[in-house]
């Protein structure tokens, strides 16, 4: 078994245990986006029997109880166009039940939205939570000014809690012609319109960063208008800008929140922009807040780009302990430090599964910043994973500095306090609780119950002490195969032809499938309508494959089509897609 299938077996047994009747675990084992052949059957299946994440979904909105997604380390690319669709078969992934979608690490199980839509769509109802994953290139479509939704890589009118992730690179109301307010680059949470959510909508943050995102409305990073909470958290460098034919005025670059409770707690807050216009004098460059909310700050770091006016729209309340470049905020509780310099490192790879910014300078000799050793009731981790305080008293902000983060020794990117150490085990799980993790442990099952009392006691006898034995050394393979130089000879070919051979290089034996796809295009979507998948062994170096253009008896119609090659090797590791696309001509 691959080193991946090993860790995605091993995700969430614990959740599965304890979920009420009904609930299912699904493994996706497929990077192709692909719809299930049959939702609701209870099995994560494409035509070919592959389950994507996609199809996982699907199968998880038609499932009761609360359901989970493991997913691969890999990156899993949403290709299917499609937008204002609400049941997962088109543009994002719509998440309707109790989901939990868990990833191996955010630097190792990536979700792509390929710029197409956003990436998630949190439904009204909905409790979802996605867990060491990244979630990056979601593109949220324009508002029609009727139902404004924003949230450029997830839109959430639910319950959401994100947690050892990264939102990045996101964008939300690309070329919106509105003044509507197309917020939340990385993350919008809106109340459902006209209706009331039960569990009430909200919005949970923790050990996650937030970064690069882009909005054309408020909230580069967050747009909120439901209660939300922020904690050891990172939000640097998004973008909120709103100049439109009806005007400008974005607020809040790194978070808008626009109505209801907001906390940020062991936070760091920096360089993030919103544009400065006549129509918005205090744009609020970091924190934005609108008339009817209330937020609330403690341990944490504002730092607006240098040269920009303001790091927040209006004062918010202090719970003390926290930094800002300027007075914008009203810091002025115990421990504040207003009109002062972080003295914060760039957004790097500082350990852990997420960027950070460190609290010390970016240049040597390193001295040590204002807020270091200035934090007070700090959690007991930073963002990192590292323990808190590594001084006299914890540092201000989602990173602690001096402490050493906690090393990953089965590379599941979830490790704290591992009970299988040399194992990848991602849950943590222990049925039997005996403090071993049941990937290694050599009894993993809780003991077997009593006998009935209608059958005769089995007599006593002594029972052997138990066994300890170490667990196997498992050999995997975990290194996915390279497909490369995929063409295709010709590209145009007419119908009851030779057809078209197809040529790559593997740089393993391995299995190729080839998904052909009659694209379709009407009016201004474009919809891909699977027709066959080939499917050939191939060997260490060049191959080929012939296509006659024939499925069974049926010859191709003419029209453009489209190949996406996937390559398999003998551990069950698969390549990143290729894709070619090719015409049928009419027969002479």
């Amino acid at each position: 078994m691959s080193l991946r299938a090993w860790c995605t077996t091993a995700v969430l047994g614990l959740l599965v245990a304890a979920a009420p009747a009904g609930a299912q675990t699904f493994h996706v084992d497929a990077a192709v986006d692909a719809v299930d052949d049959s939702p609701g059957d209870g099995s994560c299946a494409t035509f070919w029997g592959a389950c994507t994440l996609r199809a996982a979904v699907q199968e998880a909105n038609a499932s009761p109880g609360a359901d989970a997604i493991a997913l691969p380390a890999d990156t899993l690319t949403l290709s299917i166009p499609g937008t204002f669709e609400d049941n997962g078969a088109q543009g994002d992934l719509d998440i309707k039940g109790e989901l939990t979608i868990a990833g191996l690490g955010a630097r190792r199980s990536i979700v792509d939205g390929g710029d197409r839509d956003r990436v998630l769509h949190v439904l009204p109802g909905a409790v979802a939570t996605v867990t060491g994953v990244t979630i990056t290139n979601g593109s949220a479509p324009p508002d029609d000014g009727v139902d404004p939704k924003g949230g450029g890589g997830i839109l959430n009118r639910g319950n959401l809690t994100v947690s050892n992730s990264a939102i990045v690179g996101n964008e939300s109301g690309p070329g919106s012609l509105y003044e509507y307010d197309d917020g939340g680059g990385g993350i919008s949470s809106l109340l459902p319109v006209g209706t009331t959510a039960d569990p009430a909508p909200a919005l949970t943050v923790e050990r996650s960063t937030i970064a690069g995102n882009r909005a054309v409305g408020s909230g580069g990073g967050i747009y909120s208008d439901t209660l939300m909470t922020v904690t050891n958290s990172t939000i640097s460098a998004n973008e909120s800008e709103l100049c439109n034919i009806l005007g400008c005025g974005a607020v809040g670059g790194g978070i808008y929140q626009a109505a209801g409770d907001a906390t940020l707690e062991a936070v760091t807050i920096a360089g993030n922009k919103a544009d400065e216009s006549a129509t918005e004098a205090q744009p609020g460059n970091d924190i934005g807040t609108g008339p009817y909310a209330a937020l609330s700050a403690h341990n944490t770091i504002v730092q607006r780009p240098s040269g920009e006016t303001v790091g927040c729209s209006a004062p918010i309340t202090s719970l003390g302990h926290n930094i800002e470049l300027d007075d914008s905020c009203g810091f002025h509780g115990a421990g504040d430090r207003p009109n002062t310099s972080a003295q914060l490192g760039p957004l790097q790879n500082n350990g852990g599964q997420t960027d950070t910014h460190a609290v010390f300078g970016p240049r040597p000799p390193f001295a040590a910043g204002p807020a270091f050793d200035a934090g007070a009731a700090c959690p007991a981790v930073d963002q990192r994973g590292a323990p808190r305080p590594a001084g006299a008293a914890c540092d201000i902000g989602a990173y602690e500095a001096g402490a050493a983060v906690p090393a990953d020794a089965d590379g599941d990117g979830r490790d704290l306090a591992d009970n299988c150490p040399s194992d990848p085990n991602p849950d943590q799980g222990d049925a039997d609780g005996d403090g071993i993790g049941d990937v290694c442990d050599p009894t993993p099952y809780p003991p077997a119950p009593p006998p009935s009392p209608r059958q005769d006691p089995a007599p006593p006898h002594d029972q052997p002490p138990p066994v300890h034995v170490d667990p196997p050394v498992l050999v995997t393979d975990s290194a996915a195969p390279t497909l490369s130089r995929l063409k295709l000879r010709p590209r145009r070919f007419r119908v009851r032809s030779r057809g078209v051979i197809f040529r790559y290089v593997l740089n393993e034996p391995g299995t190729v499938e080839i998904a052909i796809e009659r694209v379709v295009r009407r009016r201004h979507r474009t919809r891909f309508v699977r027709k066959t998948v080939l499917g050939k062994a191939g060997r260490n170096g060049a191959n080929a494959l012939r296509f006659r253009g024939r499925i069974r008896r049926r010859w191709l119609t003419p029209g453009t089509y489209r190949a996406s090659a996937v390559a398999t090797d003998a551990a069950g590791n698969a390549s990143a897609v290729r894709r070619v696309t090719f015409r049928v001509l009419r027969a002479r």
